[in-house]
């Protein structure tokens, strides 16, 4: 599970490629991807750094479809699987990856809340419908804050 996870970080950024400003063609953004994985996690040693193809195999291995190449569609592999009726292998390889995520965020928090009187955390909208109602068990209620103003 834990190699699939990694597999996810590919796709993330194959997606932020895809889907950017100036998006990248399908096989340029795939590359990217993959460099740009292995670049902020190196392999260990002994173990082989995949090639596009490698990852299109294992893509297609693990969902029974072809890698998409429209951000839209990639989208979906970022849906959490609960909204999904079928969903696809690489959203519960991602729902785990956001479970770790959270869990380890809930941990930081915790630990700055033994530390300091007042511990402030801020999270985006989509993360934040996932995590809040822990966030309000453990913590004060949470509050929206409005940075429009702040950020011209």
């Amino acid at each position: 599970m834990e190699q699939d996870c990694f597999h996810v970080d590919f796709l993330h950024n194959y997606m932020t490629g895809l889907s950017g400003p100036n998006g990248s063609a399908p096989e340029r953004a795939l590359e990217s991807a993959i460099r740009e994985t292995y670049r902020r996690h190196p392999v260990a040693g002994g173990e082989k750094e995949l090639g596009s193809a490698d990852f299109r195999k294992w893509y297609k291995k693990v969902n029974g479809l072809d890698l998409p190449t429209t951000p839209e569609e990639l989208f979906k592999d970022f849906t959490p699987s609960e909204f999904t009726p079928e969903p696809r292998a690489t959203q519960k390889m991602a729902d785990y990856q956001d479970l770790l995520r959270n869990e380890s965020l809930l941990l930081a928090i915790r630990l700055a809340a033994k530390r300091h009187p007042v511990v402030g955390v801020v999270y985006g909208s989509g993360h934040l419908a996932k995590i809040g109602p822990t966030l309000e068990k453990h913590l004060q209620p949470v509050t929206n804050v409005d940075l429009t103003d702040a950020c011209q």
